[in-house]
């Protein structure tokens, strides 16, 4: 990930304000500890992943798809890879964590809220390309805590984008 040109950003969730930080290279954090903590789906992990002296929880629980494309936006960016890994709300989803929600601190519970009650894959990027990719048949799934199959996810990802950086050419040129 450090290597790459393509500048990058991955939220994780602020569980004790409800509040996204995207994280990048600039942050010069442990990728597997990011990784940990964004795919740390706090009914089934059961724990808060510990970064920089605070705790956090998937970054897809909270914000919205808009939120993650407005962020790239103000960081600059005109062509924006949106890679989509979540899969619709449920019903049983929603009543699951909404019962969650309701034992989380004030700013997450309002967070859950507000993505459990948004339910939109379209999103507004005026004045910039976006390309939204939907990875299928990966090693590790949601609930995973098998460390090869996280690292083996991981390495496809890094595989994936360069094989796009090369398949698209100019439209990742930074």
């Amino acid at each position: 990930l450090n290597a790459t040109k393509i500048r990058w950003s991955v939220p994780i969730e602020d569980f004790d304000t409800g509040r996204t930080r995207y994280v990048s290279a600039a942050d010069a954090l442990d990728p597997f500890e990011v990784l940990r903590a964004t795919t740390a789906l706090p009914i089934f992990f059961g724990k808060k992943v510990p970064i920089a002296k605070r705790r956090y929880i998937d970054g897809e629980l909270g914000p919205v798809l808009q939120d993650h494309v407005t962020h790239a936006l103000r960081q600059g960016a005109n062509k924006i890879l949106v890679i989509n890994h979540t899969s619709p709300w449920t019903a049983i989803s929603r009543a699951i964590y909404k019962g969650y929600a309701a034992h989380t601190p004030h700013g997450m519970h309002d967070a859950i809220i507000r993505d459990i009650s948004t339910d939109v894959f379209a999103m507004k990027a005026t004045g910039a390309h976006v390309i939204a990719v939907v990875p299928r048949n990966l090693p590790a799934g949601n609930l995973t805590r098998d460390k090869e199959k996280l690292r083996a996810t991981f390495q496809r990802g890094v595989e994936d984008a360069l094989s796009i950086e090369k398949e698209l050419g100019e439209f990742f040129t930074v």
